[in-house]
């Protein structure tokens, strides 16, 4: 094999090299877009579930109210009740 040739094969080797190079930064590029947009959407997912962990805490504290006031007029239903008797 001649000098122009290794040279030749040395030049080849290295651009397929860069050409690798170049794909692999690529990927990480893409890599890094998919793992922000991800991030995002994990932090609008947690917001939302904090969000529904709230109104579902006043839902029960709501219907623990309503719960409450039911059992009261129970009470006083029995008591009018018992007093017709």
């Amino acid at each position: 094999m001649s000098f122009e040739e290794r040279m030749e094969f040395v030049l080849r080797s290295i651009e397929s090299h860069d050409r690798q190079i170049g794909e692999l930064f690529d990927g990480l590029a893409q890599q890094k877009e998919l793992g922000a947009a991800l991030h995002e959407e994990v932090r609008t997912l947690t917001r939302n579930i904090e969000t529904l962990v709230k109104v579902s805490n006043r839902d029960a504290v709501d219907i623990l109210r309503l719960a409450n006031i039911a059992g009261n007029h129970e009470k006083r239903i029995e008591r009018i009740e018992g007093e017709r008797e």
